[in-house]
């Protein structure tokens, strides 16, 4: 049996035999399902590209917050570094003092 696909405007159309109408409908399900396979596939990738996206943002605020967090442990690090904090505190601590020094407690 024959099929007539198509129009036939100016005399163009198409038979088909039943073979060639079975081959054609093969090709256009392959197709379809090739296509939907890869509209999945790209909205998989764009939902793994937001997660990602959002990942990277949390972890650039963690990253700042660490970063300053450095900054005041380094301004700690030199103050506590400084010769006047380490007399200070074997003064007030330790109750160590220089050569010649004398300590008066004052209390209140």
């Amino acid at each position: 049996m024959c099929y007539y696909i198509g129009c036939n405007i100016g005399g163009i159309g198409l038979i088909m035999t039943d073979k060639q109408k079975r081959m054609y409908q093969a090709v256009t399900a392959t197709a379809v399902v090739f296509l939907l396979f890869l509209v999945f596939y790209l909205i998989y990738q764009l939902l793994a590209i937001n997660h990602r996206n959002n990942l990277n943002r949390k972890l650039e605020t963690q990253i700042a917050q660490l970063e300053k967090q450095k900054e005041e442990l380094d301004g700690e690090i030199s103050y506590r570094s400084s010769v006047w904090y380490i007399e200070k505190y074997a003064r007030e601590n330790l109750g160590l003092s220089k050569k010649n020094e004398k300590i008066y407690i004052v209390e209140d």
